[in-house]
């Protein structure tokens, strides 16, 4: 989370903030106009080091003032004194204990400091003072998902939507909120309701989408699912991952289908060609499991686990001349990478099928 303030924001606090005294004057009010003349000018001029001196000067004079602190603070955390600025709008609080920007700022800088617990009652305050300014919420909604309290946060992205229901990226947070916290009924009506806003997070749509389908709600999981894949023909990218979601709930007529549709988009989509050949061997349709690998050997003809699982599509089709044939080229770009193990396993298969033979 950034802290939104300009340059000119922070002269108008220190100006509007400081008494400029009218005559006649003490020598003390003289001074301390004086040097809030003078800190402005090295605000303006961009030297927060020779401005933070002076306007330590000024609090000296005027400690009852708590724009003096709460300009002192900003200056502070321009400078990532985080600690120093804490102290500053502290000050500043104990004398304005209703201003619900300094208790902003006081969040932000304990925040920065890694005090999120009392960042959180700063934030917590500023929203109680001024309730319709949505940036004290979405502070607040950091911290507490910082800290992990996730019921807390919930509800403060709750309200966040409530002030902004156009806000993506507070509705993308609230939905994953409720997928965490197990609350899938009012996540799919929430989805539901935003489905325009939140069209295009297909990883947390899908998310909602396996956590129904872990928790055995088959119906809506499946329904939802088949939802997102409408909203995606064309994408080959999101097509795979729609169907490794089908996949890893053991559809796997619905994942071919959709590894096919991203081959269709895309004729040389390896990874979508791979999946489906390995679904084909899991279904034991060797046949078009071989087209798969063969195919699959077009795009990659350096990688050796193709042939391997080549060979033992064609073993299954009592091919042993093509497997053997396979196996052997398998071993070979096995030992140009030196990859031991792959080729302790073509070794393993070649001797066994030399001993079958005999």
């Amino acid at each position: 989370m950034r802290f939104h303030t300009t340059l000119s924001w922070l002269a108008s606090c220190l100006i509007l903030g400081t008494t400029i005294y009218s005559f006649p004057l003490q020598a003390e009010e003289v001074e301390l106009n004086h040097l809030l003349r003078q800190g402005r000018e090295y605000v303006d001029a961009g030297n927060y080091a020779r401005a933070i001196a002076i306007y330590q000067q000024a609090a000296q004079l005027d400690q009852e003032n708590p724009r003096i602190f709460s300009g002192l603070g900003y200056l502070y955390t321009t400078q990532g004194n985080f600690g120093a600025a804490t102290r500053a709008y502290q000050r500043a609080i104990i004398l304005d204990p209703d201003n619900a920007s300094f208790y902003y700022a006081l969040g932000y800088n304990l925040a920065q400091i890694g005090d999120n617990q009392t960042a959180a009652k700063a934030y917590y305050r500023a929203v109680n003072l001024d309730p319709l300014e949505i940036k004290y919420h979405l502070a607040l909604g950091v911290v507490l998902l910082r800290e992990k309290d996730y019921e807390s946060a919930l509800v403060t992205y709750q309200r966040i939507i409530a002030l902004d229901p156009e806000n993506i990226q507070a509705q993308e947070i609230l939905l994953s909120l409720l997928i965490s916290q197990g609350r899938t009924q009012e996540a799919v009506e929430f989805l539901g309701t935003n489905a325009t806003y939140l069209a295009d997070n297909l990883e947390l749509q899908l998310e909602l989408a396996r956590t129904l389908l872990n928790q055995k709600q088959f119906k809506v999981g499946l329904e939802t699912l088949a939802a997102i894949e409408s909203q995606y023909p064309n994408d080959p990218e999101f097509q795979v991952k729609i169907a490794e979601t089908w996949q890893e709930n053991n559809y796997l007529e619905a994942a071919l289908q959709a590894y096919q549709r991203a081959i269709q988009l895309q004729p040389n989509f390896s990874k979508a060609q791979s999946r489906i050949a390995a679904i084909l061997m899991q279904q034991q349709n060797y046949f078009e499991a071989i087209v798969a690998y063969r195919r699959l050997i077009e795009l990659n003809p350096n990688d050796p686990d193709n042939y391997y699982h080549l060979g033992l599509a064609l073993q299954q089709r009592n091919r042993h001349p093509e497997a053997l044939e396979a196996w052997q080229q398998a071993l070979t770009l096995y030992q140009q990478q030196n990859n031991q193990e792959g080729i302790k396993t073509i070794e393993s298969l070649l001797e066994t099928d030399e001993n079958t033979s005999r």
